[in-house]
């Protein structure tokens, strides 16, 4: 039984981690290929994990595949936010026809984001937070 469940495990987790690569490599821009690996890493690296643990009943084991999973799961959506967030400060063109720029409307008022009038790709731009005058 248990070696159902190890199998069954490590082809999900693996099957996660591929379709993860598939996305990275199959779609049209920074912002799409993103989300893939981000979702796919933490559910494939879950079942990974969760068969090292069936595998491998040791307390030691399992606290540790525990901890693995814990950390990616609390880390990978924060990498995935900040890496989009620096995209988009940097003015890194999205696939996507236009769409309302909330964001951009909020950092103006907040004093982050964008130069007003940046065109995608244009560079550096403005720090974030208050004016030093």
């Amino acid at each position: 039984m248990s070696d159902a469940v190890i199998i069954v495990a490590v082809v999900l987790g693996s099957a996660f981690m591929f379709l993860g690569a598939l996305g990275l490599a199959r779609l049209p821009d920074f912002y799409h290929r993103i989300h893939p690996p981000t979702k796919t890493t933490t559910f494939g690296l879950a079942f990974l994990l969760v068969g090292v643990a069936v595998a491998v009943p040791r307390v030691d084991v399992i606290t540790k595949a525990c901890l693995a999973v814990l950390f990616i799961a609390m880390t990978a959506p924060v990498s995935s936010h900040l890496l989009i967030r620096a995209a988009y400060r940097r003015g890194v063109p999205s696939g996507t026809p236009p769409v309302p720029d909330e964001y951009r409307d909020a950092c103006d008022r907040h004093g982050g984001g964008p130069e007003p009038g940046a065109e995608p790709g244009e560079g550096p731009t403005r720090p974030s937070g208050p004016s030093p005058t």
